[in-house]
């Protein structure tokens, strides 16, 4: 498996330390899993999985492709099925993309603006209502 681990930063195009920041761990940890000097836990497993979209059977013992239906596939898929567009699809691959802290910082933004945008129509519709008052 520390070969796989190897093979899968490589393919990636990244150096341990790029690699490790990824997945929330040092780059001297990589080296270590790399050279054997520590075991894989199944937690790092999953880390690797996840992040990187890896084949679980794969990185584990080497069976099927190396990595599994990535985001970007998804997101065209989606993009088609749902006339997105450019600016759409970028929209929604942006996101994925976002850390769970940004992504949440996105919604509280989005409910923000939809209760100002809310109360701004309010106000509207009272003026309105009170130039119809004074006009009757």
């Amino acid at each position: 498996m520390k070969d796989r681990l190897k093979v899968l930063r490589k393919t990636l195009g990244l150096n341990q330390v790029d690699f490790g920041a990824r997945i929330g761990i040092g780059g001297t940890a990589i080296s270590k899993f790399e050279s054997g000097v520590n075991a894989i836990s199944d937690t790092l497993v999953l880390l690797v999985c996840r992040e990187f979209n890896v084949n679980e059977a794969w990185l584990r013992n080497g069976t099927g492709e190396m990595f599994t239906h990535t985001g970007s596939d998804l997101v065209a898929e989606l993009s088609e099925t749902y006339h997105l567009g450019t600016y759409g699809e970028q929209l929604l691959a942006t996101y994925l993309q976002l850390s769970d802290a940004d992504k949440r910082a996105v919604e509280r933004f989005v409910a923000q603006l939809t209760a100002n945008v809310q109360k701004a129509e309010d106000a509207q519709s009272d003026a309105c209502e009170k130039k119809k008052d004074i006009a009757e």
